[in-house]
């Protein structure tokens, strides 16, 4: 049976509709996390690939803090492109430069204590991924500074807190929406608060900065051809 021409457009039409629907659920929000299974499978893989040789260098002081280890609460990272960087003004609105990676960031935890830090990220087809183990260092920075901040709070909100890595720069800010927004809603000037993490650079001597000086601070002392891919 031959279907009319408007037959054709109307199958055509539901066609492009699903096809939409399955996408949307495909890709996650920028809320959206792995499910338990997922998170669980990271931690299992973390474990397996820790061993009595290796335990220092993934961030543990004992191999029998390996066992016990367990995940905290996650931040979701964005990233400040090259170009974008680079072309940073005082004026842009810093809330359209940031960009979601659909990344969390898993600090693993000896009781109490930071140890290293785990990103899952989302793969299409395969979903949620971890793609990174270890970094000790940036991890005990990053969620240090997150529980210090956050605890000055009544009562305590690290989960409004999210990492922001401007890439051209290498300098990662511990960042918050002050008006209760996401990381990319417009407008986000005066709305997004940058904390510096790890040593100020020079001539900078705020710990606390709006995104947009922070950015123009960056911006102003990086080459305006950086080599290399974005």
């Amino acid at each position: 049976m031959k279907l009319s021409t408007n037959s054709r457009l109307r199958v055509a039409a539901f066609g492009m509709l699903a096809a939409s629907a399955v996408l949307a659920q495909a890709v996650p929000g920028a809320e959206d996390r792995p499910n338990a299974a997922d998170v669980a499978t990271a931690l299992t893989r973390l474990k397996s690939q820790t061993t009595d040789q290796n335990f220092a260098k993934m961030g543990f002081q004992t191999f029998a803090e390996v066992s016990t280890a367990t995940f905290g609460d996650p931040i979701r990272r964005y990233i400040v492109r090259v170009d974008k960087l680079v072309a940073f003004q005082r004026g842009t609105d810093p809330a359209s430069v940031i960009e979601d990676t659909r990344q969390w960031v898993y600090p693993v935890m000896a009781g109490r204590e930071v140890r290293a830090m785990v990103i899952i990220a989302w793969r299409a087809p395969g979903g949620w991924k971890a793609i990174s183990f270890g970094d000790q260092g940036l991890a005990r920075v990053l969620f240090n500074t997150r529980a210090a901040i956050s605890s000055e709070r009544h009562p305590p909100r690290p989960d409004l807190y999210f990492l922001v890595d401007a890439l051209a720069a290498n300098r990662k800010f511990l960042a918050i929406r002050t008006d209760g927004g996401l990381p990319q809603k417009l407008p986000g000037q005066r709305n997004i608060q940058f904390t510096w993490l790890g040593s100020l650079p020079a001539g900078n001597n705020n710990r606390q900065q709006l995104a947009e000086d922070a950015l123009s601070y960056l911006s102003a002392r990086l080459p305006k051809n950086p080599k290399g891919p974005a």
